[in-house]
């Protein structure tokens, strides 16, 4: 079973899903932070510290905004990820992303991509607004 994501007051979040022809480039699905609000966006730091998920896996999606927002942690580094499946007209602006890929200090390795964006081998396609 995968963690649930929690925000950072420990409430659990649910997945988000949105399927509708109603969204286009100038009215896309935006998710932000609430006025006044600086949320972020993580998954528990697991005890071997081997993150199972990304924080966020935009999979399939068109006319989509993210802004707003701090994302910490994820799986090898992807706080966010679009590398499972087409998406189009995606906008990502005005976040903070910071803290991905730290392993165990042990481990010695402190790199994360951060933004993982498109497949190997043209196996899916993103653009970005």
């Amino acid at each position: 079973m995968a963690p649930t994501p929690h925000d950072e007051r420990g409430d659990e979040q649910d997945d988000f899903s949105a399927s509708t022809n109603l969204f286009r480039t100038d009215n896309p699905i935006t998710i932000r932070a609430a006025d006044g609000e600086t949320p972020i966006v993580t998954r528990p730091v697991p005890v071997n510290f081997r993150y199972d998920q990304n924080n966020v896996e935009i999979v399939n999606s068109s006319y989509l905004l993210i802004k707003g927002l701090r994302f910490k942690g994820g799986e090898t580094g992807n706080a966010i990820s679009m590398n499972s499946g087409n998406t189009d007209s995606v906008a990502i602006r005005r976040n903070h992303i910071h803290h991905t890929g730290l392993l165990a200090s042990a481990a010695g390795t402190t790199e994360g991509e951060g933004l993982y964006v498109g497949c190997n081998n043209a196996a899916c396609v993103a653009s970005i607004t």
